[in-house]
């Protein structure tokens, strides 16, 4: 059995785990809106998203990150993520999650840390994207 403060974790599912964990909920509505800016690493991305994307927010090497899609129209998909001043990234989509994975762009070292942006003029229907931090 494992108990977290008292509290048995078992039926948790791995994201509920992480975030019970570090921030003493499952719930992420319940979430101070000043914590999930926390960066634990300092690696420019967030705990809250480190957790989200299944990363140890107290560990720097993790090299994807999260990237959401904030606009699909004539000019392709955009897709936005995190990134640290200095660094490089690949763009890498599939269809399916896991199987034929490809590069499909990079973005050359950031000027600043926070959100840029990548436009996909190719994208097909039902795109999944990981960043991958070069």
């Amino acid at each position: 059995m494992r108990l977290f403060l008292g509290h048995d974790t078992r039926s948790l599912s791995p994201l509920e785990a992480a975030l019970f964990a570090r921030f003493g909920t499952t719930n992420l509505n319940a979430i101070d809106c000043e914590v999930p800016v926390c960066d634990s690493d300092g690696d420019g991305m967030s705990d809250l998203d480190e957790i989200r994307a299944e990363f140890d927010p107290g560990a720097y090497e993790q090299e994807f990150f999260l990237a959401e899609i904030v606009s699909i129209d004539s000019n392709g998909v955009t897709i936005e993520f995190a990134c640290v001043i200095g660094e490089s990234y690949t763009i890498l989509r599939t269809g399916n999650p896991g199987v034929n994975v490809e590069a499909i762009g990079t973005v050359p070292s950031v000027s600043e840390t926070g959100y840029t942006t990548f436009v996909d003029a190719n994208a097909g229907d039902d795109c999944f994207y990981w960043i991958q931090q070069d």
